[in-house]
């Protein structure tokens, strides 16, 4: 159906709405509505007594006499810290720290990590769900995931979920052989 015409239906729907609302309350008859007035109110006076205020001192030299007269306890003797030197190495490259999702939720369950496979992105929907068909008749779970992030609308084709990394990477190296494509492990938290 046109986007058009829907918006008119759902305009003359609202507008049909309000007047079955509205115009029964334009014949009522006034004395119903007259009967509400506010003649009197519980609000109280407002009070004569003025508030006191009172200023207390903080019992600052009494928690300084109390702490003076705890013992004194020794501090555990410290170690020496024996160094090797350095030995030449070869300079490393560091990852970039990545953050770490969480663990648990906020209610207190704890979450696990589960592994799946992306075996496919296409720009069309049919496209995506014959190859997710494929998969399927060949043993995989198999499902067709929208992805909207960037500018391009594209649908993912997805196999998994496994609880296993080992064995996501196994059926990754698996789906590679068999339908000659290149297939990325990812870990998702839920």
């Amino acid at each position: 159906m046109n986007q058009h015409l829907k918006q008119r239906i759902v305009g003359a729907i609202v507008l049909v709405s309000i007047a079955i609302i509205f115009v029964p309350m334009l014949f009522e008859e006034r004395s119903e509505l007259g009967n509400l007035s506010i003649s009197e109110t519980n609000i109280p006076e407002f009070p004569v007594k003025k508030f006191e205020e009172k200023v207390l001192p903080l019992p600052v030299k009494e928690e300084i006499e109390q702490q003076a007269k705890l013992p004194i306890t020794a501090a555990p003797a410290i170690k020496p810290v024996v160094t090797k030197k350095p030995t030449a190495k070869k300079p490393t490259v560091k990852k970039p720290a990545t953050k770490k999702p969480p663990t648990k939720r906020q209610d207190g369950v704890k979450l696990v990590p589960s592994y799946i496979i992306q075996v496919g992105s296409f720009s069309q929907e049919r496209n995506a769900k014959q190859f997710a068909d494929k998969l399927k008749n060949a043993g995989y779970p198999a499902f067709v995931k929208l992805n909207s992030e960037s500018k391009k609308v594209m649908y993912r084709v997805w196999v998994g979920p496994e609880l296993d990394r080992k064995r996501a990477e196994q059926n990754k190296a698996k789906l590679e052989t068999l339908f000659k494509l290149k297939a990325i492990v990812l870990e998702q938290i839920k």
